[in-house]
This record gives C-alpha cells, sequence and structure tokens, in this order.
C-alpha cells in the first residue's frame, strides 16, 4: 500500500513536471530520479523560504502552488530586476546552489504555496544525469553573469556620470542673470521684487554689484511677517549678511558641502572681482545629481 502511494505521488509530481521547461525536455531515467528524490514543502504566505543569511543553500525549489517573491538583498543590484516573482514550474536559487555559496536574494512566499525541495547533492547529480538539465543550469547561470555585468558596468557609468556632473564649474549652472536689490531699498519694494521676478532669493549688492546680504523666502515670516516688520524700512535691516559666496570657477560639489556645512539653500556666485554673476540653489543641485543633497 505505501509502495502505491508513493508511486503514485511521484506519478503526480512528473506529470507535473513534464508540462514545465526544462523538465519537459529532461530524459526519462533522469526525470525519474528526480521524482523519486522530491519532498514536498508548505509555506504560508509572508513566510521566508530561503535567505541570504540561511547560507549555502540545501535544497533546489519548484514552485508547486502559489508564488514565491525573489527579492534582491543589498544596496547593489546583480541582476536586471530587483524583484521577480516565481510561479508554478519555475525553480530557485539555480546560481547558489550550483556554485554552493548563499543565495543574492531572498526568497519569500507572496500566498499561501507549496515548493518541491530537492536534496542539493541530488540537484548536483541531476545535472550529472541530464544533458539537457545541465545545459538549462549553465545557460541560466551564464545569463546571470551577463546581466550582473551588464548591472555593474551601468552602476559604474552612472556613478561616474554623477561624479563628473558634480565637479561642474557653477559658472555653467547660472543660467540667468541674478535678481538683486540695493540694500537700501524699502523691505516692501524688496518683496515685490521677488514676487515679480518669481525668485525663492533675492541678494542685495551695492552699486558696485558686491553682494552684501541675502533674503530668502523662509526669512520673511520669521523676519518680517510674525514680529510685524515694517515695510517701509530697509532691506538691509531684515537680510542675512554677510551671505555665502563662492567663485563661478568653484564646483557643484564645492557648492553642495557650503549647503551642507551651513545649513542654507541658496549660495551666491561671484566672479574674480567679487560681483555678483548669479544664484546657485539646492533644487538647482538636485536636478543635476539627481539624489538628495544629505
Amino acid at each position: 500500500m505505501e509502495n502505491t502511494a508513493s508511486d503514485t505521488l511521484i506519478r503526480t509530481s512528473l506529470d507535473f513536471l513534464r508540462r514545465h521547461a526544462p523538465f519537459d525536455r529532461m530524459e526519462a531515467d533522469a526525470l525519474r530520479f528526480l521524482g523519486e528524490r522530491l519532498a514536498t514543502a508548505f509555506y504560508p504566505a509572508e513566510s521566508e523560504i530561503l535567505m541570504p543569511e540561511d547560507g549555502p543553500p540545501r535544497f533546489f525549489y519548484i514552485v508547486y502552488r502559489g508564488k514565491v517573491q525573489a527579492r534582491q538583498v543589498g544596496g547593489v543590484a546583480v541582476t536586471e530586476y530587483s524583484t521577480l516573482t516565481l510561479g508554478p514550474g519555475e525553480g530557485f536559487p539555480i546560481g547558489a546552489i550550483s556554485a554552493s555559496r548563499p543565495s543574492t536574494n531572498s526568497y519569500v512566499a507572496v500566498e499561501d504555496s507549496y515548493c518541491f525541495q530537492l536534496p542539493a547533492a541530488d540537484f548536483l547529480r541531476l545535472q550529472e544525469l541530464s544533458p539537457s538539465f545541465q545545459i538549462f543550469c549553465t545557460r541560466y547561470i551564464a545569463s546571470l553573469v551577463s546581466q550582473s555585468r551588464e548591472q555593474l558596468q551601468i552602476q559604474f557609468s552612472q556613478r561616474a556620470a554623477e561624479q563628473q556632473t558634480m565637479t561642474t564649474s557653477l559658472a555653467n549652472l547660472v543660467k540667468k542673470a541674478p535678481v538683486f536689490v540695493a540694500p537700501d531699498l524699502p523691505t516692501r519694494s524688496a518683496l515685490e521684487k521677488m514676487v515679480e521676478a518669481g525668485v525663492g532669493c533675492l541678494a542685495v549688492a551695492g552699486e558696485d554689484e558686491k553682494p552684501v546680504g541675502v533674503l530668502t523666502q523662509s526669512d520673511i515670516l520669521k523676519r518680517i511677517v510674525l514680529p510685524g516688520f515694517d515695510l517701509a524700512r530697509p532691506v538691509s535691516e531684515v537680510m542675512t549678511a554677510p551671505p555665502h559666496t563662492l567663485g563661478a570657477n568653484a564646483s557643484a560639489y564645492d557648492a553642495a558641502l557650503e549647503m551642507a556645512t551651513h545649513g542654507v539653500r541658496h549660495i551666491l556666485i561671484v566672479n574674480n572681482e567679487d560681483q555678483l554673476r548669479g544664484v546657485v540653489s539646492e533644487r538647482d543641485l538636485f536636478a543635476l545629481q539627481r539624489i538628495g543633497l544629505r
């Protein structure tokens, strides 16, 4: 009776496997070897099946029912996908078990799932018994290596580009003439100038165009609105002085460092004579780098 039940389970497993690659092309003896050594395990939804910290995998898994999510672990992607959902007939982790190393992915049941388990030693033996299975695994691993190389090239290129953009001179970031007012201009007129120009930072400079201060939107609330500052008084009384400045030949990295060090969001750009030539904002650096300044 036990042998009959066992044979029935093996036939059921083989009928399932024959409907999926690469088992549909596997030699009969190898397929029988596989069917005789499979065990079935149940994994409730959201349960962990295999994690990198588990070490080299003890089993090769084939999804029988349900869905399993493979998610790359770590800050650097090694293939073109960061998450991948595996369904019935798909196996894992081919690369890790072939190399006897921990998996680079975590495998978690998306829903209540059943998986076939094949001991690692039998997985390696199956490759010896079945040329078609060995070819499948070899092609799969070659694909992983190719994807890993491509991803590394992309990441290195991106980082090199980021480093290059951060060496851009501030002169190249200044796209328009600076908006500035004289220190003795009434604060009301200075605010009207900000609104008219649509800027969040207003430079204050003398007749020689050398900046002496700056007024930003964040200054307006705490220095003008809340204290009830008299808008007829000169803007020099509410501006931040001295302003943070950098030469036009300084880099975007220099500006980012200056902003982060002093907790400001705007840097005034000056020429060799310390005359105002533009304003670079935190937003300009965000657009350049496409990452957070911090």
